[in-house]
């Protein structure tokens, strides 16, 4: 074997071994998603209907409480078969009497964390955490930020079907408006683990 050889082969060795190191890290989180168990990565999606209730604080005049439809996005990782630990965008749509009509949303994107009470389905549930409320009106172009809490105890009745009461207080600002938020709402959720 030639010198030219073997430093073909020694390069060829520096770039094949990091590169299957670095596929088989990537591979091995993914190895654990979608085999029936909570732990490993997991994502959902979910619907339901609930009530809102927003204020403007800096006048108490303007409360209102609307019916709304609210949607889940879960995206996590489960530590176990009991814990997970996932961002939750969870927005909710009305119709804001209190802005002429308008199309509102009012929503918490919070990190949460999920305990399960068994291993497996069929087993109830509860979560919490904070994160970043917001609150927009079509009307007026009101995009107001904060921050905001959740809450949510459900029953996991099938193995990734489940339905959770959700609750989130949040409080958000623009400008010269300060609002608080409430929110209640019964969601069915299916998630893939």
């Amino acid at each position: 074997m030639s010198s030219c050889e073997s430093a073909k082969r020694t390069s060829c060795a520096r770039i094949v071994l990091p590169a299957v190191v670095v596929l088989l890290g990537f591979l091995s989180p993914t190895s654990k998603a979608f085999d029936g168990q909570r732990r490993g990565f997991a994502i959902g999606v979910g619907a339901g209907w609930g009530a809102v209730t927003h204020l403007q604080v800096t006048s108490d005049d303007m409360q209102e409480t609307s019916q709304s439809w609210t949607f889940v996005v879960p995206i996590g990782w489960g530590l176990s078969n009991t814990d997970l630990i996932a961002f939750l965008p969870a927005p909710s749509f009305f119709k804001s009497d209190l802005f002429d009509g308008a199309s509102s949303m009012q929503g918490l994107w919070s990190v949460r964390w999920y305990h399960y009470f068994a291993p497996s389905g069929p087993s109830a549930f509860v979560s919490g955490g904070a994160g970043r409320a917001v609150f927009n009106s079509s009307c007026g172009d009101l995009n107001a930020a904060g921050v905001g809490v959740g809450l949510s105890a459900g029953y996991e009745f099938l193995p990734h079907c489940s339905i959770e009461a959700q609750y989130f207080h949040g409080w958000t600002s623009e400008g010269n408006m300060d609002f608080g938020h409430d929110n209640l709402s019964i969601i069915l959720v299916a998630t893939a683990y």
